[in-house]
């Protein structure tokens, strides 16, 4: 029995997922770099995928697609991946992973990783990724994996940093572009703020929570009068209400 954030795991009972690295054909064992083809868990080589996947309508949408001459049930992969996450349940998330199950989200594919341990504490995870240390790529729990990570001196993110020629550190985006403008005043922002600069950010951050706590009270003029409190700039600085 394994234990992973919280989460009991049964080795022997572990869902069947789709493997990221193929090998074989599951249908005549030819040796392959890439599985053309994944469906109910079995992968196919090009050959056979060519030979057992013909076109024809999707029971599903209508539409025409390759779907298996063994499985008159079978819809196109635009449909399954249209199904809502196995695991939480939410519709039009991206898809991180498909298993035997169904689709699973982004947030969701990788409680059905097999749990491996971290290549720097040992402990082990479902969620590891590569990262470089001491010259090598390893593979690393998200706690490890961040643990180089500092904030950037340019745009204030927590984010990996490059020692450039003049021996000062900045991410990778501030690093590559310092041109980018900010998509709501037009100020020039360094490349890794992303759309806006810090101060549009904050301010749009501003607004978000004060409707949000305005949703929280019961009454219209209530409402109104804590949203006109919160518009008018007194936490900004620039308030100019004669109440205040």
């Amino acid at each position: 029995m394994l234990s992973v954030n919280g989460f009991d795991f049964n080795e022997k009972s572990l869902p069947m997922v789709i493997s990221e690295h193929p090998t074989d054909c599951d249908q005549c064992g030819r040796a392959m770099t890439k599985a053309k083809k994944v469906h109910a868990g079995n992968r196919y080589c090009g050959t056979c995928y060519a030979r057992l996947f013909k076109r024809r309508l999707c029971s599903g949408c209508g539409n025409y697609s390759r779907l298996p001459i063994f499985d008159a049930k079978a819809v196109c992969s635009r449909c399954v991946i249209a199904r809502p996450c196995v695991r939480c349940g939410r519709l039009g998330r991206p898809v991180g992973k498909l298993t035997d199950y169904g689709p699973a989200c982004n947030s969701c594919a990788h409680y059905f990783n097999v749990p491996e341990p971290c290549e720097r504490c040992s402990v082990l995870s479902t969620r590891l990724v590569r990262t470089a240390f001491d010259s090598q790529m390893i593979k690393c729990c998200p706690r490890c994996a961040r643990l180089s990570a500092r904030t950037c001196p340019m745009c204030r993110h927590h984010r990996f940093l490059v020692l450039q020629v003049d021996g000062r550190e900045f991410c990778r985006r501030c690093a590559e572009s310092n041109n980018a403008k900010c998509s709501k005043c037009d100020t020039g922002i360094p490349g890794g703020r992303g759309s806006e600069c810090e101060s549009c950010y904050w301010s749009r951050t501003f607004d978000k929570r004060l409707t949000l706590d305005a949703n929280a009270l019961r009454t219209d003029p209530v409402i109104n009068e804590y949203l006109a409190f919160g518009s008018c700039g007194v936490f900004q600085g620039s308030c100019h209400c004669s109440s205040f």
